[in-house]
């Protein structure tokens, strides 16, 4: 079976010359990645929006939009960067964590289980030599890391649309931007945090 290359999102000790707890190992983690596959991601951006200014403070949280000329939509905005005017570095690290819960990807057993019931509905693509378990792992190598809402939200959206088996770029044009924000998110707060390192030295 062909090897994909998986998605890589940013690692949360590494680069951060803090000491944030691994919530990978936090009680309740896994139950909160199967909570978090419920929600939309749309429904999630704006709660942990809200949860970031009631941590941080209303205001402190800046972005730079700039014009995306390759938008599906032909032009369209999007965020270049978050800025992060707040110095509190325990109110900060909190807000790390915060994001890094957005970010919590489904457990791998059940994003394959998710995975192997889309492909079973869907027609299989001439040339495949594969059933759709092996096709479900395949794709779940790509997926292991994606948010877990990120990932149902495609999974249903292409199970209802898709007819054919679903590519690695039907997933890809769905999770983009709306990983893209979070990712931002979390690196314009690690940048603050460490910023305040240095200070500090």
């Amino acid at each position: 079976m062909k090897q994909l290359k998986e998605i890589k999102l940013p690692v949360q000790n590494k680069q951060t010359q803090i000491d944030i707890p691994d919530i990978t190992k936090e009680k309740g983690y896994k139950n909160w990645c199967i909570k978090l596959s419920d929600k939309t991601p749309r429904q999630t951006e704006k709660e942990l929006y809200k949860e970031l200014c009631d941590v941080l403070g209303d205001n402190q949280i800046e972005k730079e939009i700039i014009p995306d000329y390759n938008s599906p939509y032909g032009f369209d905005y999007r965020i270049k960067e978050y800025r992060i005017k707040s110095k509190d570095k325990e109110k900060l690290i909190e807000a790390f964590k915060l994001v890094q819960y957005s970010l919590a990807p489904l457990p791998y057993e059940e994003l394959k289980k998710h995975l192997t019931v889309m492909y079973a509905m869907q027609v299989q693509t001439g040339g495949q030599r594969m059933t759709s378990k092996e096709k479900a792992q395949q794709m779940a190598v790509m997926l292991k890391n994606t948010p877990a809402d990120i990932t149902t939200y495609a999974i249903r959206y292409l199970t209802n649309e898709g007819k054919f088996w679903s590519s690695w770029a039907e997933f890809n044009k769905l999770i983009g931007q709306r990983l893209i924000k979070r990712t931002l998110l979390l690196e314009a707060l690690r940048k603050k945090i460490n910023s305040l390192n240095i200070i500090d030295k």
